[in-house]
């Protein structure tokens, strides 16, 4: 019934509207193009520490 209403508030079918829902919810997440400043907490980061590299900080914790 929720959808009917709103496909008709909207001007479209109820598959129409479906296939919109859908089609947004399915769309990749939009990344941010701004760089993102990284705090630094306690003086220096530890000598090998690359913040912008997720995979090299993994294998520092794990003590790879």
């Amino acid at each position: 019934m929720q959808l009917k209403r709103e496909a008709l508030a909207r001007g479209t079918t109820v598959q129409g509207l479906v296939n919109d829902l859908l089609a947004g919810a399915l769309r990749p997440a939009v990344r941010r193009s701004e760089p993102f400043d990284w705090p630094v907490v306690h003086g220096r980061l530890q000598p090998g520490v690359r913040l912008e590299d997720r995979d090299s900080l993994f294998d520092l914790m794990d003590g790879r």
